[in-house]
């Protein structure tokens, strides 16, 4: 009668890693609860005159994220759309219609984790 009591004492163990390991990964594969969010891109309006544009792309343009705060450098890229009137234009395009109204709005699209530049747009 010893050997059914011996057999269960060496089972139990492997029994128990066996009874947890399907729990252990539904948890893992569980999903997120809802209504958590993730900020991916930020648009700031900025008065054209507080934009300092890059010259070319690649390039750094500088502006203030909020009023009274210290100006920050963003990364223009290739990709980096630039839009007048709805249309979009060139780089140089962009900077002109920007100096014909520095006090116009300019809107800035950028990626927060990485702080490139989606796309500048302005409607002087």
């Amino acid at each position: 009668m010893k050997f059914p009591t011996t057999l269960a004492r060496l089972a139990a163990p492997a029994l128990a890693v066996l009874l947890a390991a399907p729990v252990a990964s539904a948890q893992d594969a569980a999903p997120r609860p809802r209504g958590q969010f993730a900020v991916v891109s930020v648009a700031v309006e900025a008065v054209a005159g507080n934009v300092a544009l890059p010259a070319s792309t690649p390039g750094t343009l500088t502006m203030s994220t909020c009023a009274g705060c210290a100006p920050k450098s963003f990364q223009a890229t290739v990709a980096t759309r630039f839009v007048v009137k709805g249309e979009t234009v060139s780089l140089a395009q962009l900077h002109a219609a920007m100096l014909k109204n520095p006090n116009g709005i300019v809107t800035v699209n950028y990626i927060v984790n990485s702080g490139v530049v989606t796309e500048i747009t302005t409607a002087p």
